[in-house]
């Protein structure tokens, strides 16, 4: 590949060098024994819908054969693409589980608010009812 040239991605790779050669996906599904739904996902790089990756290198490896592509150069691209999406997925989850600082907030305030009317209701209790009690000495003449 010309160092100029944008690396592709495992099945870009793979379908690039089957279009070179004019081979039908029908061809490679039929020498392969792959289903051509597998093949358009793995020539779309369909991450989420492809099979578990053990299966995956097994179809590369078969792919790769069938179209004359560099087996090793095809499973370097798909572990490469592979560990990114699960790093992905990772990250994502962590996200996910890290909770909003928003409803805590909410809640701390709601809780505060309920501490400062509780307390002013208890203090107009006191004083008002100590005032009551508390008899006004008389004016000194």
């Amino acid at each position: 590949m010309p160092s100029h040239e944008q690396p592709k991605d495992f099945g870009r790779y793979l379908q690039a060098l089957r279009m070179q050669q004019g081979i039908s996906l029908d061809a490679v599904s039929r020498m392969t024994r792959i289903t051509t739904a597998i093949l358009k996902q793995i020539e779309s790089e369909d991450m989420e819908r492809l099979p578990a990756p053990v299966f995956v290198k097994g179809f590369l490896k078969a792919y790769a054969e069938a179209v004359g592509a560099d087996k090793l150069e095809a499973l370097t691209r798909y572990e490469a693409r592979l560990q990114t999406t699960l790093q992905i997925k990772r990250v994502q989850a962590h996200v996910k589980k890290q909770p909003s600082l928003a409803p805590r907030l909410a809640i701390a305030l709601v809780l505060l608010a309920a501490v400062v009317a509780s307390t002013v209701f208890v203090a107009e209790r006191y004083f008002i009812g100590h005032q009551e009690a508390s008899p006004v000495p008389p004016p000194r003449v």
